[in-house]
């Protein structure tokens, strides 16, 4: 049984969860996924509120733990759900997803040959994370001119160099340091995956999400044929009736540009994703978005949980000014929704980036549309 380790946004220990101890904070139905593409981690749990401690169960506080290869792995907080039985939900996702966030820089072809280290250096540069285990010892000469996300460029990077990667953490005085782990073969056993429980894979594509469990390991399925991920942009404007709200939301929008992403702020100094379009909508007082709780790209679209029912989806034919855009970046398995911006029309898009700032929707693998329920 793992201990997990729960952290405030100053870095500092507030408890432990750990099953062995019979008045603790306990966790059950964990599910720890990732993928051999991105090397993220996203975790999901059940907790009873068995326990004062359970108030440390929320948005924007961190947990960290050592998984079953003891490797440290370090996540956000990113939804809690707690409908107001004796149980809270908590879903999770890896510190790596700042990396989604900010683009890579062209890198020209070196003179000579270089090791992998030459070329990873480049694109980190700044973002905090640094080269941990590096099993790699080859020098090649590359050149990447298409404009990438950082985690984007280091899935390519890693392919070229057909080594896979994964993302660690270790904890110090004035909170963690990240790291990308550069390995031949990331996982052990046949074809690649490394079981730690009494389920037995016998034969998985690679390319299926793969959960390793704390307690126990499950196997998601392949990606699905006709995904709606590559549905064509937007051809369609139509004028909203609510003109006068949406464009206040849009001022609100705009008026953010230029700030910076963090992971888990909901503003009005920082942003991620989900608290940027949460801050503009209910600044607007826009009266069919949620008014609690703190939807997440997850709530919203696929999970079914506590903010669905706030709105519609919508087709890339009936899109409009202030609608919401579901994206998938590619750090999680193909077709999740895991970074949300604002449709302003004419192509363009408004999110919390690096920093929040205007970007065009085609050069984003749509995942679908929202209208907030109203509007």
């Amino acid at each position: 049984m793992k201990t997990i380790e729960i952290l405030n946004n100053k870095f500092e220990r507030l408890c432990l969860m750990d099953n062995s101890v019979d008045d603790g904070l306990h966790y059950y139905a964990d599910r720890l996924s990732t993928s051999l593409a991105n090397g993220v981690y996203i975790l999901e749990f059940k907790s009873p509120k068995n326990t004062p401690k359970h108030q440390f169960l929320k948005e924007g506080n961190y947990i960290t733990f050592l998984n079953n290869q003891n490797v440290r792995v370090f996540m956000n907080m990113r939804n809690v759900e707690d409908s107001g039985g004796n149980e809270k939900t908590v879903y999770c996702e890896d510190a790596a997803i700042i990396l989604v966030n900010s683009f890579a820089e062209i890198q020209e072809k070196p003179k000579a040959p270089q090791n992998i280290d030459y070329y990873l250096n480049f694109v980190l540069k700044d973002t905090g994370f640094s080269i941990g285990q590096n099993e790699c010892n080859i020098k090649e000469s590359f050149e990447f001119t298409t404009q990438q996300t950082i985690l984007e460029r280091v899935r390519e990077i890693l392919s070229k160099f057909s080594c896979q990667f994964y993302f660690s953490a270790e904890l110090t005085g004035t909170g963690p340091r990240f790291f990308i782990n550069i390995v031949k073969n990331r996982l052990e056993g046949e074809p690649g995956f490394y079981v730690t429980s009494d389920n037995f894979v016998n034969r998985i594509d690679r390319k299926v999400n793969i959960d390793h469990i704390v307690t126990r390991c499950i196997v998601r399925g392949a990606e699905k044929k006709g995904s709606t991920n590559n549905q064509q942009a937007p051809q369609e404007e139509k004028k909203p009736d609510n003109s006068s709200l949406i464009e206040k939301v849009m001022k609100i929008a705009t008026d953010q540009l230029g700030k910076p992403y963090v992971w888990g702020a909901n503003g009005p100094n920082s942003f991620d994703c989900s608290g940027f379009v949460s801050y503009c909508f209910r600044q607007a007082n826009v009266p069919g978005y949620p008014k609690t709780g703190r939807p997440t790209t997850n709530s919203m679209w696929d999970r079914g949980g506590a903010h669905t029912s706030y709105f519609d989806r919508i087709t890339a034919s009936e899109i409009r000014r202030g609608d919401i855009v579901m994206m998938d970046t590619g750090y999680t398995y193909p077709g999740d929704a895991n970074h949300v911006g604002i449709y302003m029309g004419d192509g363009k898009i408004i999110h919390a980036g690096d920093p929040v700032q205007i970007g065009n929707l085609s050069r984003y693998n749509k995942v679908g549309y929202l209208r907030v329920k109203g509007l």
